[in-house]
């Protein structure tokens, strides 16, 4: 009888485990090595962007992730005012695009020092990429077509994996 109640007590032991204990929220960083738990990050709401699918902050490392549609980003160095500012902004992806985007980038990527000079370089290409798809950069930085509108969030991935190429192929000295 007391090995009974024993077995039963473990078994109620685990099953409270399995279905009360806070699923932890570690994810993978698109270009680094290592997973980030946001289980310590300040959360941002962002539902009301088409293009940014959850922002969080971490304000003691200044390091800011964002879902870009199903892929997670990593800023590093972001100032307490620009999360504040991010957050209060009227479009998340207008915001992410003029003051976050290339800007906040993490010094690492795969634990090797960033190339300066291919960093420049793709950057440089983006902008000419940019241009031959019909977008012009305006004086805050940010990029629009001819109607106004800002790049599409299939375009920000499409023009971020080209840009990683031209970075990938100057490290290979193509």
């Amino acid at each position: 009888m007391k090995k009974s109640l024993i077995i039963i007590g473990i078994i109620f032991a685990v099953v409270m485990i399995i279905y009360f204990v806070p699923e932890s929220n570690i994810v993978d960083v698109k270009y680094q090595d290592v997973d980030v738990d946001l289980s310590t990050y300040d959360y941002l709401d962002t539902t009301k962007s088409s293009f940014i699918n959850g922002a969080w902050y971490e304000e003691s490392d200044g390091v800011l992730i964002l879902q870009l549609n199903d892929e997670y980003y990593q800023y590093c160095e972001v100032p307490e005012e620009i999360w504040s500012d991010f957050s209060n902004a009227d479009s998340f992806g207008s915001f992410y695009s003029s003051f976050i985007k290339e800007k906040y980038g993490c010094l690492e990527v795969n634990n090797t020092d960033v190339d300066d000079d291919c960093l420049l370089q793709a950057s440089d290409q983006g902008n000419v990429y940019l241009e031959s798809h019909g977008y012009t950069e305006n004086d805050d930085g940010s990029w629009i077509d001819k109607n106004g509108a800002y790049p599409s969030a299939t375009f920000e991935i499409e023009l971020e994996e080209y840009q990683t190429s031209v970075y990938n192929d100057c490290l290979k000295g193509e």
